[in-house]
Formats: C-alpha cells, structure tokens, sequence
C-alpha cells in the first residue's frame, strides 16, 4: 500500500538501506535504544552465521516492510549451514553445534518484533554476551535447572574433568578435534563480543560532532577506524572484510578501502596467503567500479593468478576468480573468445563441487551462455541457458529476482538467435518473476 512504501522510504533515506531496520522503523514509530540493538542483533547474526537475518526482496518496498514488521529470523545455527561464505570462526558445518543455544537466544532476542521484548539498550546485549562468555546463565535463555546445571559445569570444567579422566584419554583423537571446534566457536563468541563493545563504545571525541540521527554508515566508518586500532591478524582482517562489505552495501566504500584490505593483508599474512588472494578479488571488483578499464584489467588477472596458487585447497575460489574476471571481460568489446575460456573454466569447477556451489554456478552459467551467444554457439548457449533457469528456480522458486535474471539471460540468448517469439515469452516470465521478486541489484 502506498502508506507502507513511504514509510519504508522515509526509513532508508535515514539509513540507506532497510537491512538494519528495525520494525518500529519501517512503521514510522518512535527510535529507542532498543532499535540500536535491532540494528546491533542483524550485524551480531551476520558475522556468527555468514548470512543475514533475512533474505529481503529488492526494491518491493511493500514487500519488504511485511518482511521485517511480519517474519521471524531463522536460528543463526539454521542459517549457517546454508551460507555460502566462510564466517569468521571458520566452516560452517562445524559452527552449527556450537552456534546452538545461548548465540541462538542472544541474536534472536535482539531481533525480537516489539522493541519491549529485545535488550533495553545495547549495554544490555553486551552484557549478556560476556555472560555467555564467562560460561554464566543468560537473559536470553530460559531460567530451566538443566540450563543453569550446564553452565555450571561449563565453569567448573576442570573440577568436574577428573571423574572422566579414564574416558577422555580413550577417546584422545576426539577430543583434539572437539578442542579444535571449541578453538572456532571462542573466537567467535570473543569476536561477537568484541563487535558489540566496537559499536556500544565509540569514542565520543570522535562522535561528538554528529548530530542525533548519524547515518548508520557513519557508525560503520568509526567503526572500521577503531577495529584498525583494536585488532590484528586474521580477527582484523576477516572482521574489516565484513564491515567493507556492509559498507559498500551502504554506498560508503570505495576503491580505496578495497586497496588498503589488499595492502593490510600483504603487511599482515605475506603475498602468498589466502587472505591476499581475498583481497586481491575484492580489489578488482571495486576497480572496475571506480577505476580505468586497464587497471580493473590488470588487477583481475592478479586475483586470478593468486587463486590458481590456492587451486587445490580453494577451488571454489579458484572459480570464482575465473567467474569474475569471465564477467569483465563479457562486457569488454572484442574479448568474448577469451570469456569464454574462463567462464568455461568456472563451470567446470563448480560443477565438479556438487550442490554446494549451485548458486555460484546458475550465475556462472548465465554468463557463459551469453557470451556463447555472441560467439554464436547458439545450441550450447541454449543448453547453458536452460540449465541456470533450472537450477534458479530449484535455488530460488519462482518468485524471485534471481529466477527473473535467469529468465532474462534466456531471453537474450533467444533473441541473438532470432527467435521473437521465445524472446517475447521469456521476457514476459521475467517480468513477472521480477514483479512477485522485486528487481534485482544494479536495475
């Protein structure tokens, strides 16, 4: 309804984007500090899971107000076992176990509907994470005597230990890899922490001169400014990747951000690292926003060769950078042939990954077709093609923006061919997809 768009509206020129809006936000109601704890619980979620609270439709702005006033998040232990990045404790499949329980209630009680029913304040959320940390009961939990007997032992651990000295050392190899786990799951509760106190306790002489209703990417930039200070090693980096991309998700990061992650992890892990290789892939994708085609050029082709370094143990990352650098050269005049072998090449990986990397693949495959089009291979475009629409609408259904974009892609592929009809028919199915989906980015 057109009241609901406004009101949304009115809502994103305050925060630019509703990933972080809370409920009362989009309803035009009263700020509190318990909407800074909604904001604080989306960006807790995202760092634990990988992923955030939800999967908001694009530019519907009806459509997205019911999804952030009406729809509960999924458990962040649910979510991270579908999130197709690395968090920053590690793989996910090890995280789920221990996201279970009291990181669980934390995030959901942050993200709960009614301000009333989330923390009062954010010193309040802090608090309960230390809690958690200290291996004390917390809010968010229910008060059972089973809980609290748990986390009794979780601090008497050492006491406790001796009765099963016997049992532990039979089981000498399961217990390192339980330690192993406990080491992931620590250094994220110790960065969850960390990430609340960074965005409960900005220095004031750095905020003084921002007027109530500071911009959210604002916050973000004191933010990344103190992490700087604060941290170093993997928790920097990792923790800088993450707040980069809420960045740029708001509008505030540049070529220059990218350049300084690419030149910390240089300083930091040496130019043979995996992290480089990250660095370098994020680099190229803000050059070809913001610089030269040249530059973009040469730095896509520096991501592609640090990840073939890393073939063995990144092979998704390997595909990505051939998917990336496949892309720009789609869209460089005269460069198909050499398109195609790259794309050609990130298919062939990803296939070979399994269902794991279908999402990477259906948008891999979008790409190859077209260019396999404009090489005029029409049957193996079409072929392509049908296989990224397949896959979309399993990943998908039908009523998204990434089954739309597959749609489109098919009807470019039939429209080099000539066939109006086919291009008439897969437009219509596209827009409709985009209609019940929203448009997706960059349209």
């Amino acid at each position: 309804e057109p009241g609901d768009d406004d009101t949304l509206t009115r809502t994103e020129q305050r925060l630019l984007t509703p990933e972080y809006a809370a409920p009362e936000q989009v309803r035009g109601e009263a700020i509190t500090p318990a909407t800074d704890v909604y904001a604080l619980g989306v960006l807790l979620y995202e760092l634990l899971a990988g992923t955030r609270p939800f999967d908001l439709p694009q530019k519907v702005l009806h459509e997205v107000a019911r999804v952030i006033v009406e729809e509960e998040p999924e458990r962040p232990s649910t979510a991270v076992t579908r999130a197709d990045v690395l968090t920053l404790a590690g793989p996910a499949q090890t995280l789920r176990r221990r996201l279970a329980g009291d990181l669980d209630q934390i995030c959901l009680k942050a993200l709960r509907k009614a301000p009333a029913r989330r923390y009062a304040t954010p010193d309040a959320l802090a608090r309960d994470v230390q809690r958690h940390l200290d291996g004390h009961p917390v809010e968010a939990r229910p008060d059972s005597v089973g809980y609290r007997f748990g986390r009794y032992v979780r601090r008497h651990r050492q006491g406790l230990a001796f009765a099963a000295v016997l049992l532990l050392a039979a089981m000498a190899f399961g217990a390192w890899h339980v330690q192993r786990l406990r080491t992931e799951r620590d250094r994220a509760e110790r960065m969850a922490a960390y990430t609340i106190d960074l965005f409960t306790t900005i220095d004031p002489l750095e905020a003084e001169s921002l007027p109530p209703d500071v911009p959210f990417a604002e916050v973000l930039r004191l933010a990344t400014d103190r992490a700087e200070r604060d941290l170093d090693g993997t928790d920097r980096f990792e923790l800088l990747r993450v707040l980069g991309r809420t960045r740029r998700s708001l509008g505030d990061t540049t070529y220059a951000f990218a350049q300084h992650l690419y030149r910390r992890a240089v300083a930091d892990f040496g130019p043979a690292s995996v992290q480089v290789a990250q660095a370098s892939s994020e680099r190229a994708w803000m050059a070809m926003r913001y610089e030269a085609h040249e530059v973009a050029d040469s730095l896509f082709r520096e991501s592609l060769d640090r990840w073939e370094a890393h073939a063995s143990s990144h092979p998704a990352g390997q595909a990505s950078a051939h998917s990336d650098y496949g892309f720009f050269l789609k869209r460089s005049p005269g460069r198909n042939e050499e398109a195609e072998l790259h794309l050609a090449r990130a298919v062939e990986v990803y296939r070979a990954l399994g269902e794991s990397e279908h999402e990477s693949l259906a948008t891999a495959l979008q790409h190859y077709a077209t260019v396999l089009a404009g090489l005029e291979r029409y049957e193996e475009a079409v072929a392509a093609v049908e296989e990224s629409v397949q896959l979309s609408r399993g990943l998908y259904g039908e009523a998204h923006a990434s089954f739309g974009l597959a749609l489109a892609n098919a009807a470019t592929v039939a429209g080099s061919r000539g066939d109006e009809a086919a291009t008439a028919r897969l437009n219509r199915a596209a827009l409709d997809a985009f209609t019940a989906g929203g448009l997706p980015d960059d349209h």
